[in-house]
């Protein structure tokens, strides 16, 4: 069995289409069978790991921002930057945890 160190291109594409909410093992076994499909080298458990957990951070950061918004638009008074950067660091922390 072949591993990369690199995710290939393609594998990355596939992993936009995975729902990055299931076990990083899960994810990794699907990301092995594609590149068994398109011909790519496996890639290797910690290299997916790792973009595993940034896509989820990057989900996270944009669903805490737009949390943030709607929270912003919906109060009668214009809240402080303060309130908003609080607000979206608890946005953020649920989002994470």
């Amino acid at each position: 069995m072949r591993f990369a160190t690199r995710i290939d291109r393609r594998l990355e594409r596939e992993l936009a289409g995975l729902d990055v909410r299931r076990p990083v093992a899960e994810t990794w076994r699907a990301l092995g069978a594609a590149a068994n499909r398109l011909g790519a080298w496996r890639p290797s458990y910690a290299a997916v790991r790792l973009v595993v957990l940034a896509e989820r951070r990057r989900r996270a950061e944009r669903d805490s921002a737009l949390e943030t918004v709607a929270w912003v638009l919906t109060r009668r008074i214009p809240p402080t930057a303060d309130q908003i950067d609080r607000a979206h660091e608890r946005a953020l922390r649920r989002r994470l945890h």
